[in-house]
């Protein structure tokens, strides 16, 4: 299970379950009804279960998150505002669309 590792060296909690994932799915393939070693449905049904739960456990350690992020200081643009531009060139009606007064 933890193949490779010095005995001072601690264990993550990624690191235990990506191990025991490995060993539940073969354990699964050991059982597998079909082409397993001792083929047995029970017991391959209960370590394909507990594989399972392993890797949703394991997941989110290891696919990457989006979300927005929001700039901690708000950031001026040089020159002038896109919206002051729009707002002389654009006739009333726009403006009242969008909310604006001509200025």
């Amino acid at each position: 299970m933890t193949q490779g590792r010095t005995k001072t060296e601690v264990l993550r909690a990624v690191t235990v379950l990506d191990d025991m994932l490995m060993d539940l799915l073969g354990l699964s393939r050991f059982h597998r009804p079909i082409g397993g070693d001792r083929p047995n449905h029970d017991e391959f049904c209960r370590y394909v279960e507990l594989a399972i739960l392993c890797a949703e456990k394991l997941a989110p350690y290891q696919s990457p998150k989006f979300r927005q992020i929001t700039p901690a200081m708000k950031v001026e643009m040089p020159g002038p505002d896109p919206l002051n531009i729009i707002s002389k060139i654009c006739n009333p009606h726009v403006l009242r669309v969008m909310g604006r007064k001509k200025k």
